[in-house]
Parts: structure tokens; sequence; C-alpha cells
């Protein structure tokens, strides 16, 4: 090996090991995205070698937001977090991480991040909740309800609106964390399924009469209540107001 090419892969293989190694995992939230819900996972990639990570949250100031409207600041022992509170509808938001070795020195930080969450419709009904037990009876988690706005929305025990996805009528809760539901107006309804994030995961090729119950089976196919008209002949005994042998049913 000649001593310049030497030098060169010496150089490289310094370069490589002094690099911090990550593993390929999607950013969340992603950037400039727009959220609809409060209630939001951030996530990152790990870096091998990370012992700590930590995470900062502020509004979206024009001078220094991590100094004037920081929101959280956080110290974790993973590359993720779930945020419950401190984030409102109608907000934009931004965040940074930095990951640190088992002395807890800072060794990177990561650029500036941007979100917003969506406004909530000022025509989307308020719930109000009572609670008739003690607290720590309550199983955690979200109430979804569906309103006939076309929207569903999910609410945590204090009646705070927390997620907000598109669908109307009976809504079922797939295992996968997916919602099916109606989506139209009466008469004119289609079969959807839709993610938490209000992404379109499938919607159906008609509409029609669909009403009371959609569900989906293990196939893959789906399952609901539609209407089917035809003639049948009236029996002798019927009011004056329905003429005719037949009629529609």
């Amino acid at each position: 090996m000649k001593p310049k090419l030497f030098l060169f892969v010496a150089f490289l293989f310094i370069l490589i090991c002094a690099s911090p190694v990550y593993s390929a995992q999607p950013m969340r939230p992603a950037e400039l995205d727009t959220l609809n819900y409060t209630e939001v996972l951030f996530q990152w990639q790990a870096i091998m070698g990370a012992e700590q990570y930590h995470l900062q949250i502020a509004g979206d100031e024009i001078y220094d937001p991590f100094e004037v409207a920081l929101i959280h600041d956080i110290d974790l022992e993973t590359n993720a977090a779930i945020i419950s509170d401190g984030l409102d509808w109608g907000q934009t938001y931004v965040w940074r991480y930095w990951w640190m070795d088992d002395e807890g020195n800072t060794i990177d930080t990561s650029f500036t991040h941007q979100f917003s969450i969506m406004n909530y419709p000022d025509s989307m009904s308020t719930i109000e909740t009572e609670i008739l037990t003690q607290e720590d009876d309550i199983q955690p988690g979200l109430n979804i309800f569906g309103f006939s706005h076309n929207n569903q929305a999910a609410f945590d025990i204090n009646g705070n609106p927390k997620l907000l996805v598109p669908g109307a009528g009976e809504c079922e809760l797939l295992a996968n964390g997916e919602i099916l539901c109606f989506a139209g107006g009466r008469g004119d309804r289609y079969i959807y399924r839709t993610n938490l994030d209000g992404d379109t995961m499938y919607i159906s090729p008609q509409s029609g009469g669909f009403h009371h119950e959609v569900d989906m089976t293990p196939e893959g196919n789906y399952l609901t209540i539609g209407t089917s008209n035809r003639w049948v002949m009236n029996p002798d005994d019927v009011p004056d107001s329905l003429q005719g042998d037949s009629m529609s049913w």
C-alpha cells in the first residue's frame, strides 16, 4: 500500500469510529408536520453509545424560543417520549434534542425542528364529565365520540379533546389502532378507514344507503347493513291508504 493511500484509509477509519452511529428510525413529529392531536409522540434516531438524551419543546417565538417560551425540558433514558400536556390546538412549536455520554457531557445537539397542531373546529361539540368513582379505578386512555360533522374526537377524563380524525356514524377501533367508520352524509355514505394521524387508509368505491354498523373481517372484507327495495303483493286487509295490488318495500 502506498503511503498516501494508507494515510487516507487510516483517516477515514478514525473519522468513522469517531462519528455517532444512528439507527434508522423515523423522526416524529415530522418536520413542518400539522398534527391532529395534542398528545404527541416525540421520537428521533437512536444514537449508539448515547447514555442519555435531553428533549426541549418551546413555543414558536422569533427570538430564543427555548429561553422565553420553554414548555418542556426533560432528561430521558430513551430516544422517545410521549408528551400529554402543555401542547394545544391551533399552535406552532419548535423542539430539539441532544445526547450525552456516561459522564453527562453533551456530545451533539440536533437542529431545531418545527411542527403545528391543527385548529379545533368551533363547530365541534364539547363535552362535560362527572367523575362518580375514585380516579384510581378508572382505566387510562381516551374515549372516542362520533359527531354529525363527519369527525371523530377523542376526549380525556376531564373532557379535553385530544384527537380529531375524519369519519361519521358508528365507528370501530381496530386492533391495529386504526378507525373504521362511515364518511359522507345521509344517503351518500362511504365505508371509511383512517389511522390516528387522519390519513385515509381505505374508502369504498361506491356510496349508498349504508347505515347501522360496519365491521372488517380478518380477510380484509367489510360488512355493513344497507337497503334493498322490492315489490311485494299487498294482503287483502291493507288500509285504504295503500292502493293497488303491490307496493315497494
